[in-house]
């Protein structure tokens, strides 16, 4: 099939350009630098093929990301989606005439989705661990009425739970302060911690869940955290909330 052939197949699309080996496709997917995710649609046999051509790594490369750390993390990320990783390419499998749009779609977003982690991670491994940041704030602000020892609970499953950052209020409860880091393993992990807590009905304490909104987090992942029970804190505005309850 020549390069004329593949555009009038995505005649559909917004805006198709010829390509020296199929056709390139703008899709409406964003980049984390605001430029849209191209498509390159090439033949293959008996079939198509749909890539990004490399253009998720060389956004995270534009950005100082080294793509080459994580190669792990987004190989698995593409091996989930059904797309494979090609020398820092995203390359969907051989699809039929038919399936060529979907394949587009499909890359596009993987592309997008890629650079978007490759840059979060690489932001939060230079930077300090959201829990160190709040264990200062706590004694910066609170001082004698930080827990030294800190708390250890009972779930409703009979496991004990330790939490580190916990302060005396005026009132004589004890104020946990939870946070959590914007990957899926920290949220799952604290929402199930958070809810075992909250279904043995511990007298006594307040507890919180810190996220750390120095990242971009989607509503339903601050939904999933206000489901545990716990009040949520925008690490932003722990100080602030601070001098309302600790006063």
């Amino acid at each position: 099939m020549t390069p004329v052939e593949i555009m009038e197949l995505m005649a559909s699309w917004p805006t198709i350009s010829r390509h020296e080996h199929g056709a390139l496709v703008h899709t409406h997917c964003l980049l984390p630098s605001g430029s849209t995710v191209n498509v390159f649609i090439q033949p293959s046999v008996d079939g198509f093929v749909a890539t990004d051509y490399g253009a998720a790594f060389s956004e995270a490369r534009a950005s100082g990301v080294v793509p080459d750390r994580h190669i792990k993390s987004v190989r698995r990320m593409i091996d989930a989606r059904g797309l494979r990783l090609n020398d820092g390419q995203i390359w969907s499998p051989k699809v039929h005439r038919d399936e060529v749009p979907m394949a587009a779609i499909l890359v596009a977003n993987a592309a997008k989705d890629v650079a978007d982690y490759l840059i979060t991670q690489d932001r939060q491994q230079d930077r300090p661990d959201i829990a160190e940041l709040l264990a200062k704030i706590l004694v910066r602000r609170c001082g004698s009425r930080v827990v030294k020892d800190g708390l250890s609970l009972r779930g409703k499953s009979t496991k004990i739970y330790r939490f580190e950052n916990v302060i005396e209020l005026p009132s004589g409860m004890r104020a946990i302060f939870d946070p959590v880091s914007h990957n899926a393993n920290s949220i799952n992990a604290r929402v199930v911690v958070n809810l075992d807590v909250q279904g043995a009905n511990s007298e006594g304490v307040m507890p919180h869940i810190v996220f750390d909104d120095r990242d971009k987090w989607r509503p339903e992942e601050i939904s999933l955290l206000k489901s545990a029970g716990a009040k949520t804190v925008p690490f932003s505005q722990t100080e602030n909330y601070l001098a309302k309850i600790a006063a």
